[in-house]
């Protein structure tokens, strides 16, 4: 991708060389700019604001590999967020604090390409006239000023491009297409001392996922910066300019092909998850940003499944008011679910029960150094070393497990 003009959002791509097939306009813009609704930008190819090789064409013209295509962003100003009387999964509320069960597909907030029918409308709906606690002061006072830590970006620029004012109660995010464990504060007060656990790395994150081949039980470091060549993803690195990244995989079952993993995340940078798994070559089943092309077209074809299957499964805090620690699960969803039945030479009745629950242990313990055990990462019980952050220690280049 290469910007022409940052302030106009004025963008020209040329369609990869792994294109294998012909794709429409509007569907292959919708997977390189997931921020955006496939409407608006269905909306842009009608008003001629986007050029395939120099000409305008209809949403429905079909693009093939070497195609250049120069898109001129039409930003809808966003002011406000409007209440929407949309459903959510509550897995735990108190006065502070609520927990949900994000769904696939759902957006946590208002930003450009994606206005309304976000978590943070359903929040506020749900809030009801409670909502002001979250609105009459969106000025909050925390020590935090790297929002990367507190995995808030689904996407580099996503931070930058949506004001506060358009994420009340917004502490953390997940992908568009990621479910799971989502959690938000009720006031400002709540935001901040949650946002304060986040950047602390006092929440303890476990993802289910289903990887193609075998990841092992291991600690993923690479470090993650902006992709050079799509600014819209993210890769692996060996230092500088990208910043660190801990995550530790557990494989819990393998049929020969597909595995069914656990990992525990220690940091939130953007698509964390998906590039360390990419890294190890070993990524994400239905991954169409950074995963193996062949498998996600199988399974497009048998489940009809076109996201990245991960899940956040278990989130552990200590309740910010209360001081008790709070375990929070949510149910493997059911398309996970039924590549889980598929896979074959696998028992899915040794993984989850009938409610979708893991029946394994989440303990995921990672890998440490075995020189200095100062040099290992975090493990499961977060053993403290003596005033000294383990991000603040230079890790080795290599793996010495």
């Amino acid at each position: 991708i290469r910007l022409y003009n940052q302030n106009s959002k004025q963008i020209e791509i040329l369609v990869s060389s792994d294109l294998s097939n012909k794709i429409r306009i509007d569907s292959y813009l919708a997977d390189v700019f997931p921020d955006y609704s496939r409407s608006y930008l269905s909306d842009l190819c009608e008003k001629n604001l986007v050029l395939i090789n120099g000409k305008p064409q209809d949403k429905k013209f079909k693009v093939k590999s070497g195609d250049k295509v120069f898109i001129q962003f039409e930003e809808k100003t966003i002011s406000s967020v409007d209440p929407e009387n949309i459903p959510l999964e509550i897995l735990y509320e108190d006065d502070d604090i609520i927990v949900i069960n994000k769904p696939v597909g759902m957006v946590v907030h208002p930003a450009p390409g994606s206005p309304n029918g976000t978590f943070v409308n359903a929040l506020l709906y749900h809030l009801g006239s409670n909502a002001d606690r979250l609105l009459n002061n969106l000025s909050i006072d925390t020590d935090i000023d790297d929002e990367d830590i507190l995995d808030l970006p689904e996407t580099p620029d996503a931070s930058k491009a949506v004001p506060k004012s358009l994420r009340p109660g917004i502490v953390h995010r997940l992908d568009k297409g990621t479910s799971g464990v989502l959690i938000a504060g009720k006031h400002t007060d709540a935001v901040s001392k949650l946002s304060q656990l986040f950047y602390n790395r006092e929440v303890r994150k476990v993802y289910f996922a289903i990887c193609v081949g075998h990841p092992g039980d291991t600690t993923m470091y690479d470090c993650i910066g902006r992709n050079s060549k799509n600014r819209q993803l993210m890769t692996a690195m060996d230092g500088p300019p990208g910043k660190p990244a801990i995550s530790h995989v557990k494989t819990i079952a393998f049929d020969g092909k597909l595995s069914a993993a656990l990992v525990r995340i220690e940091t939130g940078r953007t698509h964390q998850i998906r590039v360390h798994l990419q890294a190890r070559r070993t990524p994400i089943a239905g991954d169409s940003d950074y995963g193996n092309s062949d498998w996600n077209k199988k399974l497009d074809k048998l489940f009809d499944i076109s996201r990245p299957l991960l899940h956040a499964y278990e989130t552990e805090i200590i309740h910010p008011y209360t001081g008790k620690r709070l375990l929070f699960q949510a149910p493997v969803p059911d398309d996970i679910n039924r590549v889980l039945m598929k896979m074959i030479t696998l028992d899915k009745s040794s993984i989850t029960d009938d409610n979708g629950y893991l029946l394994c242990s989440t303990e995921v313990k990672g890998k440490t150094f075995d020189r200095n055990q100062k040099l290992g990462f975090v493990p499961y019980d977060r053993v403290e070393y003596d005033e000294e952050d383990w991000t603040s220690i230079e890790l080795p280049e290599t793996q010495q497990f």
